[in-house]
This record gives C-alpha cells, sequence and structure tokens, in this order.
C-alpha cells in the first residue's frame, strides 16, 4: 500500500515506462493525437476587448495591483464580503479605519473602492507614497477635528510606525493594543463561541482590520471569485468573435460554471489552502485569470485553436506563482494513482458522454496501448490532460490527499481522541526530530542546548538535561477578534499552538502541516531550515517550563553529524554520576 500511495500514474503504469513529468515542447509536438486535435482554421479578424485583457491580465501584470487600475474597473471586479460593511459603519459612527496586511491582500482596493462613501473622512490609499510624519500630520489632524481617518498600510510600515511614534502620540497606544489582540488562542477542546465577544462601530475609536488573516482560499470566497471572472459582463465582445465556437475562454468560462467543475476547482483550491501557506487574494484572481486564458491574448488563442494546453483543467497546474506550487505538492491529478480508473482511461474503457463538457468539447476513446512505439510521449501527454478532465468533469472525478502530515495535523484537531494522546503524538515527533538515534518519548519534550567544543570551528554537540512533562503542555487553536470575525466569517482552521498550559502568549510553537513535514522529512542534523529555526526558537523559549529534579537527572549528549549519542545520570544529591551508556 504504501507503494501505491507514493507513486503516480505517470510513473508506475505495469504496461509501459511512462516520465513522471510532461513537458511543454512534447506536449506542442503531440498535438495530432489531442483529443480534439490540432489548430482550427479561424478567422484572422481576433480582436482583444479591454475588458477581457483586464481579465487576462491579473495573471503576473498591472491589473493585478489595484493602484494601477481605475475605480470603475476596480467596482467591476469587486467581490462584495462583510468587509466592506465593517469599514462603512465604523466611518458612519464617526470611527477611523486601518486596513493593514501584506503586498497583495487587497488593502489599496478596499479602500479605493468606497472612497465615495468615505466622505468627510481623510482617506489614504497608499501609505507607501507617504512619510511617516505626513501621515501622522494627517491623522493627527483628523482626530482633532473630529473626522474620521482612513489608510491602508502594510503591516510592517505600521508596526515600525507605532514602534517610533507612539511615545510623541500616545493615542498610538490604542492601535498597538489592538493589533496585539487581533488573534487570541482557546484551548483546542473548548468549544467554539460563534456569537462571544460582537463588534460594535463607536465614534472617535480606531478599528484595525488585518487582511493576512483572512483566508483567501475558503469555499465562500473562492466560489465568488469564480462567479466574479466568469461573469457575462466581461466577455460581452466575445458574442461578435469569429473565433467563439473553437475558443479556450468560451470553454473554460463555460465549464467552471458548470456545477460538478466549479464544485472540483473550490474543492481542489481549498484542500491547497488547509496546507497552511499564506495566500494573497493577488494571487488566487491570478490563478483562476490563468485558467480561464492560460496567460495568452486572444490572437494567441486563436493560434493554439483546439489545444489542450489551452484549457482550463490543463492551465489549473502549468502556471507559476504560490497557488501552483501547493497544487504541484500533491494535488495533481496526474500525480495520483488510482489502479482502476487509470487503468479504463488508459485503455478509453468509459462513456464520453458522462463528461460535463463533452458536447462543447467531444472526447475521443482510443487505447493507448495501441499507439506505436514512437508515440510514446504523446500517449503519456494525451493520458495527463484526460486524467486532469477527468477530475473536474467526470461524476467520479475526485482527488485523495496522501499527505501524511495532511492526516496528523487532523488528528491533532480531533477533539474525540484524549489531548493527552494528541500531544504525545506531537511530542514524539519533536523529540524523534532532535534525537534520531534513540527512541522517543512521548510523554515529556526534551529540551536541548547548543555545546561548542571546538574553539572557532563550527563542529558542536547538543546537550539535553531539561524535560517538559507533557501534563504542562497545550494544543491552543487560533480565534479572530470581534471585528474580523464579522469581516471576514469563520475561517478555516490552518495552524495550532503548542504551548504552556498555564499562559500560550510566551513560550509556543506554530504547529502546521508544513511543520509536521519538516519533522517527518528532516532531523537537526541537517542544514538550517524554518523548521529548524521554528524549533530552536521555541525550544529556547520552553527552558523556563523545565522539570529540574532536586536530586537525580539524565544528561543526554548528541553528535549530530554523526549522530553518536551518550547518556549520564546525575546524583545531584551526592554530586556523582550513577551510570553511563
Amino acid at each position: 500500500m504504501q507503494a501505491v500511495v507514493a507513486s503516480t500514474p505517470l510513473g508506475e503504469r505495469v504496461s509501459r515506462l511512462i516520465p513522471t513529468r510532461i513537458e511543454n515542447d512534447h506536449l506542442q509536438r503531440s498535438q495530432p493525437l489531442s483529443v480534439m486535435g490540432g489548430k482550427n482554421n479561424m478567422s484572422n479578424d481576433v480582436r482583444e476587448d479591454e475588458r477581457i485583457r483586464f481579465i487576462r491580465l491579473l495573471y503576473r501584470n498591472e491589473t493585478a495591483y489595484a493602484d494601477h487600475v481605475v475605480v470603475a474597473r476596480l467596482r467591476e471586479l469587486n467581490i462584495k464580503t462583510n468587509l466592506d460593511d465593517v469599514v462603512r459603519k465604523v466611518v458612519r459612527a464617526g470611527g477611523s479605519i486601518v486596513i493593514t496586511g501584506n503586498a497583495g491582500d487587497g488593502k489599496t482596493h478596499a479602500i479605493r473602492l468606497m472612497e465615495k462613501e468615505l466622505k468627510g473622512a481623510d482617506v489614504v490609499t497608499d501609505a507607501s507614497e507617504l512619510t511617516y510624519q505626513v501621515i501622522l500630520q494627517r491623522w493627527q489632524a483628523a482626530r482633532e477635528a473630529k473626522r474620521p481617518f482612513c489608510i491602508a498600510i502594510n503591516e510592517g510600515p505600521l508596526v515600525d510606525l507605532v514602534r517610533q511614534y507612539r511615545e510623541v502620540h500616545p493615542w498610538l497606544e490604542e492601535v498597538r493594543e489592538q493589533l496585539l489582540r487581533l488573534v487570541s488562542y482557546q484551548p483546542l477542546e473548548q468549544d467554539f463561541d460563534e456569537e462571544g465577544e460582537t463588534f460594535k462601530a463607536m465614534a472617535d475609536t480606531t478599528v484595525i482590520i488585518d487582511l493576512s488573516h483572512r483566508q483567501v482560499l475558503s469555499d465562500q470566497l473562492v466560489g465568488s471569485m469564480i462567479s466574479k471572472l466568469t461573469d457575462d459582463t466581461w466577455y460581452e465582445s466575445c458574442a461578435s468573435c469569429p473565433a467563439r465556437r473553437d475558443c479556450a475562454v468560451t470553454y473554460n468560462r463555460s465549464m467552471l460554471r458548470e456545477p460538478v467543475p466549479r464544485e472540483r476547482m473550490i474543492k481542489l483550491l481549498t484542500s491547497a489552502g488547509r496546507k497552511g501557506r499564506k495566500v494573497t487574494f493577488r494571487e488566487a484572481l491570478a490563478f483562476l485569470s490563468y485558467c480561464l486564458f492560460a496567460g495568452k491574448s486572444c490572437e494567441e488563442l486563436r493560434q493554439a485553436g483546439t489545444s489542450e494546453e489551452v484549457r482550463y483543467y490543463w492551465n489549473a497546474f502549468e502556471g507559476e506563482g504560490a497557488v501552483f506550487e501547493l497544487l504541484d505538492a500533491g494535488l495533481d491529478p496526474i500525480k495520483q494513482t488510482n489502479a482502476s480508473i487509470d487503468e479504463h482511461l488508459w485503455r478509453g474503457q468509459f462513456i464520453p458522454e458522462q463528461f460535463v463538457g463533452h458536447a462543447l468539447m467531444p472526447l475521443e476513446q482510443r487505447n493507448l496501448d495501441e499507439i506505436s512505439e514512437q508515440e510514446n510521449r504523446a500517449a503519456t501527454n494525451e493520458f495527463g490532460q484526460l486524467k486532469r478532465r477527468w477530475y473536474f468533469e467526470h461524476p467520479e472525478g475526485r482527488l485523495l490527499d496522501f499527505s501524511e502530515a495532511n492526516a496528523r495535523f487532523a488528528k491533532l484537531q480531533d477533539t474525540q481522541t484524549p489531548m493527552a494522546i494528541r500531544l504525545g503524538l506531537l511530542i514524539k515527533m519533536i523529540n524523534g526530530w532532535w534525537n534520531r538515534s534513540a527512541d522517543a518519548r512521548d510523554d515529556a519534550l526534551r529540551l536541548w542546548t547548543k555545546l561548542t567544543y571546538q574553539p572557532r570551528g563550527r563542529t558542536h554537540a547538543m546537550v539535553s538535561g531539561l524535560n517538559v512533562n507533557r501534563m504542562r503542555l497545550r494544543l491552543y487553536r487560533p480565534q479572530l477578534s470581534p471585528v474580523l470575525r464579522r469581516a471576514f466569517g469563520r475561517q478555516p482552521v490552518t495552524h495550532l499552538l503548542l504551548a504552556s498550559a498555564d499562559d500560550p502568549r510566551y513560550a509556543r510553537l506554530v504547529v502546521d502541516p508544513e511543520l509536521i513535514e519538516g519533522l517527518m522529512q528532516s532531523a537537526f542534523s541537517d542544514a538550517q531550515t524554518p523548521t529548524t529555526r521554528r524549533l530552536t526558537q521555541f525550544n529556547d523559549a520552553l527552558s523556563q517550563y523545565g522539570d529540574r529534579s532536586p536530586d537525580v537527572r539524565t544528561i543526554e549528549v548528541i553528535d549530530p553529524q554523526t549522530e553518536m549519542r551518550a547518556a549520564v545520570v546525575v546524583d545531584l544529591v551526592n554530586r556523582r554520576y550513577d551510570s553511563a551508556n
């Protein structure tokens, strides 16, 4: 079973050796074998409408940046969320708004869209264009005039501004306190309080909305983005285009509006979102734009004709960016083996009419075993195209999550399992990461210190003499502040905290699928990795909670390079070594 899990249909088919990666140059040469054949003879009179160009250039172009787009176009692209309502209520109540986050989260987009509705407020759509002094002068002036102040500013500069000027402007302390309270953590086994503390807009207050805490790849937001980018208003000029019938965009847009492919796309992206990596609003729009256009102009699409390489089910796995990287890590149907399905697709043993898009783009049934040896690579390409299309359009299309890291992360969240057992699973992984040469304990977390034994050299050993008992640790889950819950709705859990059972604010470790993957695949002896940095910082912060036995202590020493290990039992009362091994 492990071999099947690790295999891919293009790498482990028994009837022939199939390469694991499909190269674009081979794909282009394989067009005679494509399901729909090669290029069509379409009219040359194909012109790209400005609206279509705008959607196409959301992929890796300036139209994805709100400060480069006219407000009218932003309004057409806007996806209605509760965020707009929160901003309006705060400003109408006489309060101020700070929209912060990372680049690409949609800060400028949100502020620019509501400029007309923010009458009476002093609005800064892009703080990067102003100095801190100018920002504070305008902010202070607005406060003195009892006017709302609205600003879009990246999180780093905001924190820096507050740190530098809070003594000069004491009211910045309110901003600092809000930044610290945007996310709180509660014990994982504690019931989620859906109502809890509610948000209420008030005059003369400043409200912080940090868009970096919004999960873009949630089912509701992904569905809204698909609906927006496939809406008829963007494609009115397509009705008169002579290439419309065979155009990839016509097909792609039609399929993503069909219930089955649409739901499969939402499931694909929400599965990627659970991996823990941050995806911005800009990156999500870029991904969907590429699914529709493959990054090609109308003229390039005309030349591509009926090629498979411009169809949405192919495009979803072939672009560049954060979303594509997440999908490449195990969510591509080509990389997932289903022995029965793969054999039926390879031998042409399926009913074409069961594919949702068959009427628009008919499938050809063929046994790929009958293709000559000279066309092996073309057969591989054709199978890859069919497997990806099968996932989106066939009633039985599905993805299997073979990620052990995701499975273990789900186990940690399973409140039906006692906390001690779940903690034991995580502690055992962490102990094993530090010291792979010994049997990892699950009842206590070992703490380690680096000991350099060659002056000016890089050689070092790791020494451990302290444990943190499992009962002193706890798993916590994040909970957004009331204003963020109102703006974003309930968000999927993408990480947990491992921290002291007394207080999760200080010594804490962010636990997500990425960390678990690092615990499974690497060790402390490996080169500096994100896993190493995270665990080292946690280890150092947790030392204050170590169990310091007054009588006997076991000291462990390991050499990370050779994994040589020694353990010494020290009698602290009699000041002697009792044993060593």
